[in-house]
């Protein structure tokens, strides 16, 4: 699939992002993750920031980077953290976690993927 920029500065920001779109741990359990969070999310969009651009997965916990604008049609990048739970067979992501404190909204781009980054550690280095 071939995007289409609307800028050299879109480009070199999305360039910059590429390694924000890792998986880490075993890739094939990470890719069904963020498979499942995506149809997931598509029945439960966030209607402030309702554009995904990227996912990062560390254990069961999915971390979500999205965008959108503000009342004043400022940008806003949401970070939200969700863990997935079986809920009677059902795959839900469940934003009450022990990492629910984290989810923010912040006003640039390079902020929310730094620290989607860092909660991502975070989760790494919790048992």
């Amino acid at each position: 699939m071939r995007y289409q920029f609307k800028s050299k500065k879109q480009y070199e920001d999305i360039r910059k992002m590429k390694d924000l779109n890792h998986f880490s741990g075993e890739d094939k359990m990470n890719e069904k993750y963020i498979k499942e969070f995506k149809q997931w999310q598509k029945r439960h969009p966030n209607f402030m920031t309702p554009e995904i651009i990227s996912i990062l997965n560390e254990k069961d916990f999915i971390i979500e980077v999205s965008q959108g604008e503000g009342m004043y049609h400022e940008p806003l990048f949401g970070v939200t953290v969700f863990k997935q739970d079986k809920d009677k067979g059902n795959i839900i992501f469940a934003k009450d976690n022990d990492f629910s404190n984290k989810n923010t909204c912040l006003f640039r781009k390079d902020e929310a993927i730094n620290y989607a980054k860092e909660i991502q550690k975070e989760i790494r280095r919790k048992k």
